[in-house]
Parts: C-alpha cells; sequence; structure tokens
C-alpha cells in the first residue's frame, strides 16, 4: 500500500471526521455532504446520504480522448 506525508494525512483527516461524527455512518457522510456545499470548487457533488452514483457517458472529443 502507498504511504507517503499526503496519503498520511489524508487518513488522518479521514480519521478525525470519523470521530467527529461520533463513528455514526449517516452523521460522518452528512457532514461530508455539508463540507462540500462549503467548497465551490466541488459543486454540488451530492445532496443527500444515500444517493446512487450515475454514470454520464463523455462524447469522444474531449481533448483527454483527441486520438478518437
Amino acid at each position: 500500500m502507498i504511504d507517503n506525508e499526503i496519503i498520511q494525512e489524508i487518513r488522518e483527516t479521514r480519521e478525525k471526521l470519523w470521530e467527529d461524527s461520533g463513528c455514526d455512518l449517516n452523521q460522518f457522510f452528512e457532514a461530508l455532504i455539508e463540507r462540500q456545499k462549503n467548497r465551490s470548487n466541488l459543486g454540488s457533488v451530492a445532496t443527500k446520504v444515500g444517493e446512487c452514483a450515475s454514470v454520464v457517458e463523455e462524447t469522444k472529443t474531449g481533448s483527454y480522448n483527441a486520438k478518437d
């Protein structure tokens, strides 16, 4: 498993957020959603706990796919 300063900081932050939520999964995700709402660069990633993810098919005209 990869282990460096950044990964360690991510793990420590995740553990702190988990403890702050009282080790309750619903509280944990509610807190994450609230944090996302306050970060303009993330947009509206999730709106409620339990929301299913969706897949969006991108066209092949994106610059990352220029060869297609």
